[in-house]
């Protein structure tokens, strides 16, 4: 469940700051089965494992995010958690999901390079107006900075069979300690590697 502020939060504060670095807060979650097996997800969008989990939704507690992700990205309800750690990132570089289309035009009177970069979407205004012609079309992925803080909890108590979502978890397994796929994604899921080999 999420906060009721807004649909997606962060998506929003995007619109209002572009590309400024951010503090952004999330929960991810370590779940057992009966014989001590984690429960990981393969995303759906790359080859990676890694524990369930998101971001904070605006005004979201951290359990409240840990319970509204592991149910959108299992169908599993958590009844109870317990804290380990919280964890943090330095500024990293991620895509944003969004493409600036580079084109450079010329002159058509004179036929020499005048290199121009500007979003696809005022191109055919910009060449008609101006009496330039586009060549070299070039695409560039925008990128944003982002430090984490993801508090990582034990599940201790679910219910439900677990079924991926399609859209962030494409399949949904329980491992063994020993049998873990490395490296798991991110830095909350090479913590619970660790912590879960010190258990065996």
């Amino acid at each position: 469940m999420t906060s009721g502020h807004t649909a997606d939060y962060i998506a929003d504060l995007r619109a209002l700051i572009g590309d400024h670095p951010l503090n952004l807060m999330g929960a991810a979650a370590i779940l057992l089965d009966a014989e001590g097996r984690v429960l990981l997800q393969k995303l759906a969008y790359r080859d990676v494992w890694g524990l369930p989990g998101g971001l904070c939704e605006l005004a979201e507690a951290p359990e409240d995010t840990l319970r509204r992700e592991v149910f959108e990205e299992t169908a599993l309800t958590v009844h109870a958690a317990q804290l380990l750690t919280l964890l943090t990132t330095p500024l990293r570089t991620l895509p944003n999901g969004h493409h600036t289309h580079c084109v450079q035009f010329h002159r058509i009177e004179e036929k020499r390079p005048n290199p121009i970069s500007f979003p696809a979407a005022r191109i055919f205004c910009f060449s008609l107006r101006s009496g330039y012609i586009a060549q070299n079309k070039r695409y560039h992925r925008n990128w944003y900075q982002a430090a984490f803080y993801t508090a990582l909890y034990l599940v201790t108590g679910w219910e439900g069979e677990p079924v991926a979502d399609g859209v962030e978890s494409g399949e949904l397994r329980f491992f063994a300690a020993h049998e873990l796929p490395a490296p798991l994604r991110g830095v909350a899921g090479q913590w619970a590697a660790e912590w879960l080999r010190q258990r065996i």
